[in-house]
């Protein structure tokens, strides 16, 4: 998520990555301001997309569906084949935090992500925002503050 700027309700899936030109396409109904936008692939978060990317046309998925999909590793039927809630990844991070004894989530990294962008060099607000997604430059220092 950090190197995707992403909160954890967008869902990305395999049509929205493109990798010719190192984009993600973030849709409007995945995005909280439903505005949609395109962010830049890290570098260093490249060849796991790639990974994923490959094992999902070997396994036979449509590039439609759901990318970060822990249903589709379960082995549990009740969820598996499903899409993944923002429920499941908020007990992600709990469980997380009780294995680390330190509270964090998601959307933690967000606010990491937009404090590093803003301590490089290269500053620049207005571009913080984009990658952020956000409307109101006013939540992007309240991010960084």
């Amino acid at each position: 998520m950090a190197s995707t700027f992403l909160c954890s309700g967008t869902a990305l899936s395999g049509r929205d990555v493109d990798l010719v030109h190192d984009t993600l396409f973030i849709q409007s109904e995945g995005s909280k301001s439903h505005d949609e936008h395109i962010v830049p692939i890290a570098s260093r978060l490249r060849p796991y997309l790639e990974h994923l990317l490959e094992e999902v046309k070997t396994k036979g998925i449509r590039s439609d569906v759901q990318l970060f999909n822990i249903n589709r590793f379960s082995r549990r039927t009740l969820r598996q084949g499903k899409p993944m809630t923002e429920n499941q990844v908020s007990y992600f991070f709990a469980k997380l935090s009780d294995a680390c004894h330190s509270r964090f989530s998601s959307h933690r990294y967000r606010h990491t992500v937009a404090t590093e962008l803003m301590q490089k060099p290269e500053q620049n607000l207005y571009v913080t925002q984009k990658l952020l997604g956000h409307r109101d430059i006013k939540v992007t220092l309240s991010y960084i503050q």
